[in-house]
């Protein structure tokens, strides 16, 4: 799946939801289902891992330590689609169903470890918090984990983006992507053709040029030193090519993330130094605290309805569904709508 879309990967974030119309330099839909520009991988980004739900590919997720992954937060939560940034959300997926697979060509039958704990932020919808960790039964052997940058990107920093996609074409990067915004931010997304299209960024996100795509979710933006400062959260609507991701800031939830990796055995060190350049490091910040786990796959806060998934898109770049009543709308229908339909239709393949 790919990030809830934008303000995901969760929502549109945009002043008026409605999709904007297409530029005459571009197809209407993604011609990509993965890092849109992308190339191959290679195993020196094994750290970047393949999030599976109930036996199939979910999400990308990064190891950040040897038993503990960090992605995004729609990739292991239910939520309702119908509303601003997901509220309420219904807890979080049961833990027996993700599982994660390692390698340049992961798959979901050769997974390596299984979930046993979820760590969420205590926010009670997406917005600025599409962000989660998830603790896993056992060490991935032969995987040195990715650093966690715990200062700010800067507006004009250029770093990396990672990630699955959902072609099945192993796991992508695109080099190159630049930070646009820092939350919070209205602003706006000038594409080839020239079109200028409005984005409001909320606190604790990022947006940047174009990256991801579909199955992207929850994948990793490097820094130029290799490590890790937000994670992939959702799309502007319903393409990838020549529109900005937006991304879950590492820095706005740094106790969430340390709290979990210590609860899972592995403390992390000190965060190392931004990367000089760019020109603004502001950010917001968020309190956060560990998740219970939820293992329960019978109970009934964490069931996903038919009603709920109707009218669903994509989960990462959805499309419009028309204006929303705030000014400041970071409406989750289209891009939460997206990982619900992505949902639907690997469920209907199992």
């Amino acid at each position: 799946m790919r990030l809830l879309p934008v303000v995901a990967g969760s929502m549109c974030a945009v002043a008026a939801c409605a999709a904007p119309a297409p530029d005459a330099h571009e197809s209407t839909k993604a011609s990509t289902h993965s890092i849109v520009g992308g190339s191959a991988s290679t195993a020196a980004e094994d750290a970047i891992v393949l999030l599976n739900e109930a036996g199939g590919p979910g999400c990308t997720g990064t190891l950040i330590a040897p038993n503990l992954v960090l992605t995004a937060r729609h990739c292991v939560t239910y939520y309702n689609p119908n509303a601003e940034c997901g509220a309420p959300l219904r807890g979080e997926l049961g833990t027996s169903l993700i599982t994660v697979s390692v390698g340049v060509y992961a798959n979901a039958q050769g997974y390596v470890a299984r979930a046993t704990k979820f760590f969420v932020p205590t926010a009670p919808d997406l917005c600025g918090a599409d962000i989660a960790l998830v603790a896993l039964d056992t060490d991935v052997a032969d995987v040195t984990p990715a650093t966690v940058r715990f200062t700010p990107p800067a507006v004009d920093e250029v770093g990396t983006a990672v990630g699955y996609g959902e072609t099945g074409g192993g796991r992508r990067r695109r080099a190159g992507v630049t930070v646009l915004a820092l939350g919070p931010a209205s602003t706006s997304y000038v594409t080839k053709g020239g079109q200028s299209l409005p984005m409001n960024v909320p606190a604790n996100e990022i947006a940047t040029s174009e990256s991801t795509c579909y199955g992207d979710s929850g994948g990793p933006l490097l820094d130029a030193a290799g490590q890790l400062v937000a994670v992939a959260s959702r799309g502007l609507d319903d393409r990838c090519n020549d529109r900005p991701t937006f991304w879950t800031s590492a820095a706005a939830h740094e106790q969430l993330i340390r709290d979990a990796a210590a609860a899972a055995g592995h403390p992390l060190p000190q965060a190392a130094g931004a990367v000089p350049g760019g020109r603004n490091t502001a950010t917001g910040s968020s309190d956060a605290t560990i998740g219970d786990e939820d293992d329960d796959e019978d109970d009934p806060r964490a069931k996903p309805s038919k009603k709920r998934d109707a009218g669903v898109v994509s989960a990462g770049c959805a499309a419009g569904r028309g204006p929303v009543d705030r000014s400041f709308a970071i409406v989750a229908v289209t891009a939460l709508a997206a990982l619900a339909a992505a949902r639907r239709r690997r469920d209907a393949c199992l």
